[in-house]
């Protein structure tokens, strides 16, 4: 693999289009970008972001520590190029409020509810979501069509799902006989990202809070334009509610939210330069033979087999003489061979059984006498 650090860099990064730079300089506190003159900026690139079939932008996440970032990417990195690029990322936090918000008997055929802490009243409706954005973090003064520039940017969200579910046992999850209700109050901050890929994956996250105009070009268009991206939260919402604990409900909507909150800004982004890439050349620096490779392979897998072949062989072929004569060939045999006449010829399968000993009988001397050619000899005589 070699690493190619070349000068010209691919546009992998995200930020605000000329359009919307231009924008404040012309039109200041006028409205938010994405939202200029009433109406989404490049609805079809938004659609086409939100059916993941654009070919300029492509919505990702990454868990970074349990914290789950939405980021605003390019749809087809090359694989062979590995980058750090900046962009903007989005994170969600909600927590259930239910109990909080005064709502009526569960068995009741209309249910109101009034959350005391936030501004947020209405019915819980099957068919609908209620939806709320804020001004501030205290939810007292719901958010206008009018600009606004607050990062992060607060929301509360009431729904009625279609389901059994007996509430997990939180009191914030309502069993009613329409279905599960239930009201989250969340906050969504928008950063300044920059991340690293590399072989595909993201290896290093560092975000930082961007400013309260940046959240406020993320926030807008999801007032301007509820209806197109409502139906793909409450059908979120529907799968949540068949959740087995509290987390497991809350974490899609986060997740779902702050997805389309990224696609609906896209409209207002541009492509960047990377801020550092490096492209990897793979390429063959050795070679071998086929044939020779094979053959040492199979040659080896051979001479395996036969060594199997001969311990088998030599297993079968193994006789009951083996063990005599081991014994008879000793040192201890060859003396037995020489001076216990009266077990030669016997066979044995330990060295002990060579000697008159192992029949309980006592055992002779052995001794040095002259023999009758003037030599010295070995002679066996009685023990007694």
């Amino acid at each position: 693999m070699v690493l190619d650090n070349g000068q010209q860099r691919q546009a992998y990064g995200r930020g605000l289009s000329d359009y919307c730079t231009q924008w404040y300089i012309n039109f200041p506190n006028l409205a938010a970008c994405t939202a200029g003159g009433g109406h989404l900026l490049d609805e079809q690139e938004i659609f086409q972001t939100f059916y993941n079939v654009s070919t300029r932008n492509r919505i990702i996440s990454h868990n970074d520590s349990g914290q789950v970032y939405t980021l605003v990417a390019d749809p087809a990195p090359r694989p062979d190029v590995d980058f750090t690029a900046s962009t903007f990322a989005l994170s969600t936090r909600c927590e259930l409020i239910t109990q909080d918000c005064n709502h009526t008997h569960p068995r009741s055929n209309y249910m109101p509810f009034n959350c005391k802490n936030i501004n947020f009243t209405g019915e819980f409706n099957g068919n609908e979501l209620l939806f709320n954005t804020y001004n501030s973090s205290d939810g007292k003064y719901n958010k206008t069509d009018g600009w606004i520039s607050i990062n992060p940017f607060y929301w509360a969200l009431a729904s009625l799902a279609p389901s059994f579910n007996v509430g997990l046992g939180d009191p914030n999850m309502i069993a009613t006989y329409k279905g599960l209700a239930t009201i989250v109050w969340c906050n969504t901050t928008v950063y300044d990202a920059t991340y690293s890929q590399v072989n595909g994956s993201i290896t290093k996250l560092v975000v930082s809070p961007s400013n309260d105009t940046v959240g406020g070009i993320l926030s807008q268009p999801l007032n301007l334009a509820p209806g197109y991206w409502e139906p793909t939260l409450r059908n979120v919402v529907r799968g949540a509610s068949l959740s087995t604990t509290y987390q497991q409900f809350l974490d899609p909507i986060t997740s779902a939210f702050s997805e389309i909150a990224a696609t609906f800004a896209t409209g207002g982004m541009s492509p960047r330069d990377n801020l550092e890439d490096q492209t990897r050349n793979t390429f063959k620096v050795a070679r071998v033979p086929k044939a020779p490779l094979y053959t040492i392979v199979i040659l080896g897998f051979l001479y395996a087999l036969l060594g199997v072949a001969l311990t088998v062989i030599a297993l079968c072929i193994t006789g009951d003489g083996v063990h005599d004569t081991v014994a008879k060939t000793s040192v201890e045999g060859l003396v037995a061979e020489r001076f216990e006449q009266t077990r030669h010829g016997k066979p044995v399968k330990e060295m002990r059984e060579l000697f008159e000993e192992w029949d309980g009988k006592g055992s002779g001397r052995v001794g040095v006498h002259k023999g009758e050619f003037g030599g010295w000899e070995f002679t066996l005589s009685s023990s007694t």
